[in-house]
């Protein structure tokens, strides 16, 4: 049975605000009320509070209560619309009166309503010619399905939206420009201590203050001009600008053009030739093979953690050498963009306790039927124990890097332990091609150990009305691919990939330079290619509390309000 915990309202202290300025933190609402506030956009202030079963959320907008019909604000997997977990403020047509609406989105356009309600308006919206302020509150966790729990420690993708549109007619919400939607990411539930990212944080900026911080720019040269090609990959090599072993301890991407679809940078175990030209990556050489990180859309700053770096230099368990890939999407095959991009990468002296290391999984055995008005599920793709029982230690997992291309759907790393399925890897529930980046463990405290088998599967959308011919692996955004790169650390001297033949039970576990052996007699005495039995084990089956839950009991003409709100949006939904 759930407890319930009923709030005191805070209509007094909206009550005695007046708007002034544009919405900044702790202009309308306090700091006493709400302790976390955080700037989304220079109209939009985010204002938090936290107990032991609830989170309560305060909106101030610059954008006046009398002109606005509606407005949003939720979590998203990685910053897109599909997916997330959607709370919307709107007007009641015809009076002045507000309901609070708990949504999900199966689309990257319109969210409909969950059958559980679990949101719920504290204080509407006062008249205001200026601006808007409403609070409203949620429980930490639901245990619903459509509801993203609020994880403590956790960096959550916050989206929000609002209009001027009434939302429960015909037409629904316009769709918002630019300047009234936005995302950004935020710590909603602190840890009691500093948390980890945080400390991240203060880790570089101590490096920088004690000028232990420099940073070296990889880009390719304003010379540059993406291909007229509809997919193209170019290629530069750089040496790094160090003469003794350092650390990458942070790294972001330079991004100049939309026709960018992602970057990776590799480590090259010589040193390569041609360093500074843009090349066709087909003349790639093999020795600059190991993955080291990546950007795709949706991905910010990236900070290490404090305990590993990427080692760079030239000692043998270090990359002097790296090459920049550049993944290009010119549909129309558009002449004379320049383009730029490249990372900044952030490095030391003052070196870490590890390495970190990349491990690709994933399958290469991939084949969607056109035309199909079924989901593609391929089949799941074994990381055997064979394998990893050559692992000489654990595996800190830091981040899942899943990559598919526009048919994705979502995708997932299943971890078995002895014969038991303990929390996955890593899950991306709603694949976004145009918001993807790396994704946290689902266990904050995610390790791979000697002898775990990892299962890895991707699925993808029905191919009905999209594509008539068959799609399979292949580096074109047309073509599909199915991959998780798994940053760890620490790092592996002699295993970067885990991927096996769904054909037959072999598995290749060795470094992606030794690919090309392919299925040969050389390749299994080298141990790179390894037979292996399915594994079998007793599924994973989470168990969730959900949070008392929090009762605001609504007059009785709110509540007439409220299930009439409800049903004009399922009919509309319903009739879509």
């Amino acid at each position: 049975m759930q407890h319930r915990r009923t709030l005191p309202l805070l209509a007094t202290a909206l009550a005695a605000c007046t708007a002034t300025n544009a919405a900044v933190c702790y202009n309308q609402l306090s700091a006493a009320q709400f302790p976390n506030c955080a700037a989304l956009s220079p109209s939009v202030a985010l204002h938090w509070a936290l107990n032991a079963s609830h989170i309560t959320f305060g909106v101030d907008a610059d954008v006046p209560s009398n002109a606005l019909y509606w407005f949003a604000i939720g979590i998203s997997e990685m910053g897109g619309m599909f997916g997330a977990d959607v709370w919307m403020l709107t007007r009641v047509p015809g009076n002045q009166s507000y309901v609070m609406m708990d949504l999900f989105s199966t689309t990257t356009v319109r969210p409909v309503p969950d059958s559980e309600q679990d949101v719920f308006l504290l204080t509407p919206p006062p008249p205001s010619n200026i601006n808007t302020l409403f609070t409203f509150t949620r429980p930490i966790e639901t245990c619903d399905t459509s509801d993203y729990p609020i994880i403590q420690g956790r960096s959550h993708h916050m989206i929000w939206a609002y209009g001027q549109g009434d939302p429960t007619g015909v037409a629904l919400p316009h769709r918002p420009s630019d300047s009234d939607r936005g995302n950004a990411q935020i710590v909603l539930f602190p840890n009691s201590n500093a948390s980890v990212e945080l400390k991240e944080d203060v880790a570089v900026k101590e490096l920088e203050e004690s000028n232990n911080l420099l940073t070296f720019d990889a880009r390719f040269p304003s010379t540059n001009l993406i291909p007229l090609r509809e997919t193209s990959y170019l290629c530069s090599n750089f040496q790094l600008p160090v003469y003794s072993k350092h650390h990458i301890v942070q790294y972001e991407g330079i991004v100049d053009s939309s026709h960018l679809h992602h970057m990776v940078v590799f480590g090259c175990t010589s040193k390569p030739t041609n360093l500074g030209q843009v090349v066709d990556c087909a003349s790639m050489q093999l020795d600059c093979s190991q993955i080291m990180f990546m950007w795709a859309p949706g991905k910010g700053k990236t900070v290490l953690p404090i305990e590993a770096g990427y080692a760079i230099g030239p000692d043998q368990d270090s990359f002097e050498y790296i090459t920049l890939q550049l993944h290009y999407n010119n549909q129309q095959r558009s002449s004379n963009i320049p383009d730029s991009s490249g990372f900044r990468i952030y490095y030391t002296s003052k070196l870490r306790a590890n390495d970190v290391g990349t491990l690709t999984l994933g399958s290469r055995d991939i084949h969607i039927p056109g035309n199909s008005n079924d989901y593609t599920a391929l089949k799941p793709n074994i990381c055997p124990s064979e394998c990893t029982s050559k692992f000489p230690h654990d595996l800190v997992v830091i981040s899942n890097g899943f990559h598919m291309h526009t048919l994705g759907f979502n995708a997932s790393s299943r971890l078995v332990r002895q014969g038991q399925e303990i929390s996955p890897l890593g899950l991306r529930q709603y694949y976004n091609f145009g918001f993807q980046g790396n994704t946290l463990p689902a266990d904050a405290q995610a390790v791979i150990k000697p002898g775990d088998a990892i299962i890895t599967q991707c699925v993808y959308l029905p191919t009905a009305g999209l594509r008539s011919q068959p799609t399979t692996l292949g580096e074109s955004t047309q073509d599909e691919m199915c991959y998780n790169f798994v940053t760890y650390y620490p790092a592996l001297k002699a295993i970067d990939t885990c991927i096996s033949s769904s054909k037959q039970n072999i598995a290749f576990c060795s470094l992606k330079q030794n690919v090309g052996l392919g299925i040969s007699v050389q390749a299994v005495q080298k141990g790179f290619l390894i037979p292996y039995a399915s594994p079998s084990f007793v599924p994973y089956s989470p168990v969730c509390t959900p949070s008392a839950q929090v009762v605001v009991a609504p007059s009785q003409s709110d509540a007439v309000i409220l299930s009439q709100t409800f049903l004009l949006f399922a009919a509309m939904f319903l009739a879509a």
